[in-house]
């Protein structure tokens, strides 16, 4: 699939953190002028158009959009702050404070959050290997800036890796990190579901 990035139509100039985007994900950048994401898609070939939006990038695709949002994982960490709830992850990972944590299928983010949350200081890693999703999470964990301090520095601190994790896994050291995470999810992403719209 091809993707490309262009501005909001109220900012034609490329603000850093899209530009920053843009040299990391390897996207083309594509010129706003006025058009609509329908036209710049076409007029591209683009299967797909991300749209640096103040709050993050938006990725707009088949008439639906994806972006960042905590999710689930606000709710999971909010449930054990309030009542200290275990969270099922957390209690079959026997995750400790400063352990190191890989998600090798990181999809939006919800399981590195809440495990960057429980660790506090260890290195939080997300693999994710469709691009466009991978640069539309990483770079929307970087932007976000939510009204609870707690949330923020669990979800900004994330390292996203746009790459397969059956490449990128024989590429780390050994014990890389205290604990490599699977969740059996979906080979095809699911462009259908929440937050998407």
């Amino acid at each position: 699939m091809k993707f490309v990035v262009t501005t909001t139509q109220s900012q034609e100039d490329i603000s850093p953190a899209l530009k920053e985007l843009i040299d990391h994900s390897g996207f083309d950048f594509v010129p706003r002028r006025g058009r609509g994401l329908a036209g710049i898609a076409a007029a591209s070939a683009a299967d797909g158009v991300i749209v640096g939006e103040t709050d993050g990038p938006v990725l707009y695709i088949h008439g639906e959009k994806l972006f960042f949002h905590p999710g689930m994982a606000k709710s999971r960490i909010a449930a054990y702050r309030k009542k200290g709830q275990e969270d099922l992850l957390i209690k079959a990972c026997q995750l400790q404070p400063g352990w190191s944590f890989l998600d090798c299928t990181l999809g939006m983010g919800a399981d590195a959050i809440v495990a960057s949350y429980f660790s506090g200081t260890g290195r939080i890693t997300g693999v994710e290997s469709e691009a466009a999703i991978a640069a539309v999470i990483g770079w929307g964990m970087k932007m976000y800036a939510g009204r609870m301090a707690w949330l923020n520095r669990a979800v900004n601190r994330i390292e996203v890796v746009c790459s397969h994790h059956q490449r990128y896994l024989p590429r780390l050291p050994e014990l890389a990190y205290d604990i490599v995470y699977f969740d059996p999810m979906f080979e095809q992403p699911l462009l259908k579901s929440q937050p998407l719209n």
